[in-house]
């Protein structure tokens, strides 16, 4: 009822609300007519200020046209750009011989550069000579360099230039060959594309490296202090030799360039503090290394070999600073030579200015031949504009009048608007007081859903007590029958001795005995009462084993009854158990592509319950027999493949917050470890099985991690860091995010 009322009310105010829409509309509509009858005004208006302007210019033109005066005026101007022009053409003649004379010495410094650079080509010849797949390639790379996006670097063979020539062997015994036959790319394209065509299309064995990230501000040496100085260090490699920049980042990033230092005979006195500095460092006539042991950075271990000049870098004598200066002279010629031609250029402008003032000024004279003539003509079109502007002064809109009606229209729909709003609110407040009920009636249907819940789950406790109740009672009856049972094996014992020793004994035997007893009897009369009673006690104790072993055997009877209506009851789910548990064993097997069973082991009395167990066989191979698992008979990565599968199988018949699981894959092969893994990945993300922790000191390479698994690294070293500055790492964190 409330529901239908509330919907009622809802139709109501939308109803409401498209009506208070249209007079919306309806306003918007009459303001839009406002603003249109505006613009045209304002457009008339606009339109007779514009005629009103255009008189004006035409008078003030009339007033302008002052024809004899305006030729004599453009005559002079005429004879004055003439002159001008004349001055121009002189001072660019003058700057043309002075270009010639600038041209002629560049070409003589450009002829004295191309003579120093010939020596460089002898590096060239040398690389031809002793490597020539690199010359090939770099040959190719000079015909196509403007085909790649970025700038490829030279090899360092080439572009590395040494300061002395007696310091090349400590560079030579630094860096590799390999190294410096590196050709150093700037961009991934680019160095792909060279591997493609001059590595696999023309086959030819030329290395290649790529830029490091890193600036080479980013290689900074060490300062040379006094204290550095002290133990012998002179320099560091990197002084030694320029080389262009990509070079020398590779270098610096491969080779530590920047930091390995060169010293004099004094470090031979201060090896140690040397390597402190760095693991290698050269003297004049040895390269000596330094490496500590992995057990805690306590030793080092030295090695030193002698130096000797390799001869990989070409022995040329440096022209660049000769080179260097030429090139300055040849700047400062291009630089006078722009400046020649910056003011060639502007003079030629200022010619070409005047030039079209002159052709400017013959225009306007003939103009003003022209405006005479069409003098006449304005006069006749400013009386026709008069008239115009008169006629269409007399048609501009009556602005007071309109906005009158205007103002009657918004008044009216102004009033019904607020009608229908005062109408939107009292509906508004009945649908607030609406809203109000339902969500009480929600909420009150919440509270009795959580009653509900809690009732259920008071039922569920009630049902675990009883099934827990229902369990120690049979277990008090499970112990209560193997007592009876074993005193009943006993007696039994007891009664078959007995059985036995009257059995051995004849009839004659015994009336032999009883006479024989009788006479001592009456030999020994003082006794006779003493046997006697002795005699009857134990018959009477006789009787009562009998029934008591009678009254066991009722109870036997009984308790087997009992025994095998408990087992009807519990036995087939526990085999059910066992069988849902050798399907999933089965089936993890069978993805490992082996063969396992787990089966209910009864032993040979049915009836022994204690020693019931599991009995699992596994068949790892296809020319093998299932065999029952065992450490004789299984590896130690066996076992631990069958102990992760039957956790698996396990893992849903029990509820665990976590399971955790120490170093089992160690002894298994990569392929049954990776197997292991994905199978405990699936089963820990399925979402129906509890948490699981892996503790392995190795993984896997390649492994396919799901957004749920994380991998936890435990540090562990004397020189671990324990105060850790949570905010730079959170910091780091996000940035990489």
């Amino acid at each position: 009822m409330v529901k239908k009322k509330y919907v009622k009310r809802i139709e109501k105010i939308l109803n409401l609300l498209q009506t208070l829409s249209r007079c919306s509309k309806d306003l918007n509509h009459v303001h839009e007519e406002v603003d249109n009858a505006k613009i045209t005004y304002q457009h008339r208006k606009a339109k007779n200020e514009e005629e009103k302007a255009k008189l004006c210019e035409m008078e003030r033109q009339i007033e302008a046209l002052k024809i004899a005066e305006a030729i004599q005026k453009v005559n002079e101007e005429y004879t004055d750009v003439n002159n001008k022009i004349s001055e121009l053409h002189s001072v660019i003649e003058n700057l043309k011989v002075e270009h010639s004379q600038l041209k002629y010495k560049k070409e003589s410094c450009m002829a004295e550069k191309e003579k120093l650079s010939n020596e460089e080509k002898r590096k060239f010849e040398i690389v031809e000579r002793r490597f020539p797949d690199t010359y090939k390639a770099i040959l190719w790379l000079q015909a196509n360099q403007s085909s790649f996006r970025t700038n490829v670097s030279l090899p360092g063979i080439i572009s590395i230039s040494v300061h002395n020539h007696n310091n090349r062997k400590f560079i030579e015994n630094a860096i590799s060959v390999r190294d410096l036959l590196l050709f150093v790319f700037e961009d991934q394209e680019d160095l792909q594309r060279f591997v493609k065509i001059v590595k696999e299309e023309k086959k030819l064995n030329v290395n290649v490296a790529l830029v490091p990230k890193e600036k080479l501000s980013d290689f900074q040496s060490p300062p040379l202090t006094p204290e550095i100085r002290n133990v012998g260090v002179k320099c560091f490699m990197k002084d030694l030799f320029t080389a262009p920049d990509p070079v020398m980042r590779v270098l610096c990033k491969l080779y530590r360039v920047h930091r390995i230092p060169i010293c004099d005979e004094k470090s031979e006195e201060n090896i140690e503090r040397v390597l402190n500095i760095n693991s290698l460092f050269f003297t004049p006539l040895e390269k000596i290394m330094g490496k500590r042991s992995l057990y805690g950075n306590r030793n080092i271990s030295v090695k030193k070999d002698s130096l000797t000049s390799k001869n990989i870098l070409p022995n040329i004598k440096d022209n660049s600073e000769a080179v260097r200066a030429i090139e300055e002279s040849i700047k400062e010629t291009e630089k006078l030579c722009d400046e020649l031609n910056s003011q060639l250029n502007l003079h030629l402008s200022n010619l070409r200015q005047f030039e079209k003032s002159r052709e400017a000024i013959r225009n306007k004279k003939h103009q003003l031949n022209e405006n005479e003539r069409k003098n006449v003509n304005i006069k006749m079109k400013l009386v026709q504009l008069i008239n115009m502007y008169e006629k269409k002064q007399r048609d501009v809109v009556d602005e007071k009048g309109e906005r009158n009606i205007v103002t009657q229209k918004i008044c009216v729909s102004n009033k019904r608007r607020k009608r229908i709003l005062m109408e939107s609110e009292r509906l508004f407040k009945d649908f607030i007081q609406a809203k109000k009920k339902k969500a009480y009636l929600i909420l009150m249907k919440k509270i009795l859903e959580s009653k509900l819940s809690s009732l259920k789950t008071k039922m569920s406790d009630i049902q675990a007590s009883l099934n827990e109740k229902k369990k120690k009672a049979f277990d008090e009856k499970t112990a209560e029958y193997t007592n009876l049972k074993e005193e009943m094996i006993r007696i039994y014992a007891e009664l078959g001795s007995c059985k036995t020793e009257v059995a051995d004994i004849s009839l004659e035997e015994v009336n032999s005995n009883i006479t024989r007893i009788e006479i001592l009897l009456e030999a020994n009369d003082e006794d006779f009462n003493s046997v006697l009673s002795e005699y009857k006690k134990r018959e009477t104790a006789i009787v009562n084993i009998e029934e008591e072993i009678e009254e066991l055997k009722q109870k036997s009877e009984s308790l087997k009854l009992t025994i095998q209506q408990i087992k009807r009851n519990w036995l087939p789910p526990l085999q059910a158990h066992v069988e849902n548990i050798n399907n999933k064993f089965s089936n993890y097997y069978k993805f490992l592509q082996c063969a396992g069973e787990i089966s209910l082991d009864t032993t040979d009395d049915s009836d022994d319950f204690p020693n019931y167990g599991l009995q699992i066989k596994l068949k790892y191979r296809i020319d093998e027999d299932f065999m029952e698992l065992s450490q004789t008979h299984h590896s130690g990565g066996e076992c631990s493949v069958a102990a992760i599968i039957f956790i698996l199988s396990l893992q849903e018949l029990t509820e665990v917050p976590f399971r955790c699981i120490d170093e089992i894959n160690q002894g298994m092969d990569a392929l049954n470890e990776r197997k292991m893994y994905q199978l405990v990945a699936e089963a820990a993300i399925n979402g129906s099985c509890s948490q699981y922790f892996l503790l392995t000191p190795k993984l896997l390479m390649d492994l396919n991690y799901h957004k749920d698994i994380a991998v936890h690294i435990i540090y562990n070293s004397p020189y671990l860091q324990t105060k850790l500055d949570t905010e730079k790492h959170i910091k780091i964190q996000e940035s990489n995010k």
